[in-house]
């Protein structure tokens, strides 16, 4: 059997991304964010092996950021270098560059534990900075990350689409949704051209509690506070996010509820208004009688 090529990738720079202005005190920034990137982990190699014009099947495994291709042959491991590299591009400019896809190729000869050592050790030549790099050594500037290129409404889409023409990569399809451009269905319908998403097991609003662990260990990795304080933050904040989404469905009901309301006033006022010309033209019709 000739030999495959392992491609591993990972999105790196998500910590600093999730935290940097305006998500550190917009908590809808922060979950359009961290719903961008879980997407984005699933879409980015399905959007590869597309470009590459390979099955789906090659996705040995995708998720947390991380994903594994399997490429026939050294020419499309090099076709997705340039595909990867063209993706950074985007992310650089979308996220204002804290985040970038790092990843590393080798070929799949040999024991399983000895090829994933070389993946590591690509892996981790590609996340070590180039210090031959031309300006590496010049003062750091503090890029602010693009929180508006990053759509607000990914959560609930039914279906996701990805183009280089997207200012974040991703976006949901809709009507106008150009039909060459490759996507896939978040509806839950399990086929080939799906993707399975854990964020439709929340959808009341609430959080797993390993994903609240989480992202309070970025809290406190970030601000210095303990793990139970950082815990107490990402509590209120979600119970913040709770109570708005629930003040936002109150208001959409009273406004319903005031349309309805307005409606029937009107079809009565017209219902009224009907009768009373009706009886007027009845009395008129009868005057005219009488004083024929």
């Amino acid at each position: 059997m000739s030999a495959r090529i392992l491609v591993q990738g990972r999105l790196v720079g998500v910590e600093d991304f999730l935290l940097a202005p305006p998500a550190d005190r917009d908590n809808r920034a922060f979950e359009a964010r961290l719903t961008w990137l879980s997407q984005l982990g699933e879409t980015l190699p399905r959007a590869l092996l597309t470009h590459l014009q390979l099955p789906p099947l090659l996705l040995g495994s995708s998720g947390g950021g991380q994903f594994l291709t399997i490429l026939p042959d050294q020419d499309r491991a090099a076709q997705a270098g340039e595909f990867l590299a063209r993706a950074n591009t985007v992310l650089s400019q979308a996220t204002g560059g804290k985040v970038r896809v790092a990843w590393s190729a080798t070929e799949n000869l040999g024991d399983w534990t000895v090829v994933r050592k070389r993946l590591a050790e690509g892996m981790r030549g590609n996340l070590r900075p180039d210090v031959t790099g031309e300006n590496f050594f010049e003062p750091f500037a503090t890029a602010d990350a693009g929180g508006d290129t990053i759509p607000r409404n990914l959560r609930d889409a039914a279906a996701i689409a990805f183009s280089f023409d997207f200012p974040a990569l991703i976006a949901p399809v809709t009507p106008e949704t150009d039909a060459a451009i490759p996507r896939w269905d978040l509806a839950g319908h399990v086929s080939t051209n799906s993707i399975s998403m854990a964020r439709h097991a929340a959808r009341n609003g609430d959080v797993p509690a390993a994903d609240k662990k989480y992202l309070a260990q970025l809290v406190a990795t970030r601000t210095g506070l303990s793990q139970a304080e950082a815990e107490k933050r990402v509590d209120e904040v979600l119970a913040q996010e709770k109570a708005a989404e629930l003040k936002a469905r109150q208001a959409a009901d009273t406004a319903r509820k005031a349309a309805s309301y307005a409606s029937i006033f009107t079809a009565l006022a017209m219902l009224i208004g009907a009768f009373i010309a009706c009886a007027a033209a009845a009395l008129g019709g009868q005057l005219r009688d009488q004083h024929d």
